[in-house]
């Protein structure tokens, strides 16, 4: 039984045969929503509690570009300040920045610039893309 719940957790590595693989990291302050906007991306849907307890959360995507099969890796960090010195090991070998905000709390928008400056020093060429966050909510808390 313990060898079945064993094989549950490994990687069905033919499922993931790919032409390509692509590495996308995910960025921001804790509590932004980013694995909120991976799980609605990615599974059609996402689960409404979710504890950020560990550094990272990998997903994996299958994608077909012009033909070719891409897989793509999605990570997630985690944000949380006590885990920042674990981010470096997610920058290597990325080829994507996603860095989210919250639009009710101006602080996380001041603190891309610290993200954005770590990340440039691990990856000065990786494309980035800012994604702002929580936009349904009223904008009067954003002020």
């Amino acid at each position: 039984m313990a060898r079945d719940k064993d094989k549950s957790c490994e990687l069905d590595q033919e499922k993931y045969n790919a032409d390509d693989n692509e590495k996308i990291i995910c960025l921001g302050d804790s509590t932004m929503g980013k694995s909120k906007l991976m799980e609605r991306f990615l599974m059609a849907g996402f689960q409404s509690q979710q504890l950020s307890i560990y550094t990272l959360t990998l997903y994996k995507h299958m994608a077909t570009v012009d033909g070719k099969t891409v897989l793509v890796d999605f990570w997630d960090t985690a944000g949380q300040e006590r885990f920042q010195s674990m981010h470096t090991s997610c920058y290597h070998k990325a080829h994507v920045c996603i860095m989210v905000f919250n639009v009710q709390r101006k602080i996380t928008y001041k603190n891309l610039s610290t993200w954005y400056m770590e990340l440039r020093e691990f990856r000065p060429e990786i494309l980035c893309i800012v994604v702002a966050n929580k936009i349904y909510a009223d904008m009067k808390m954003a002020q």
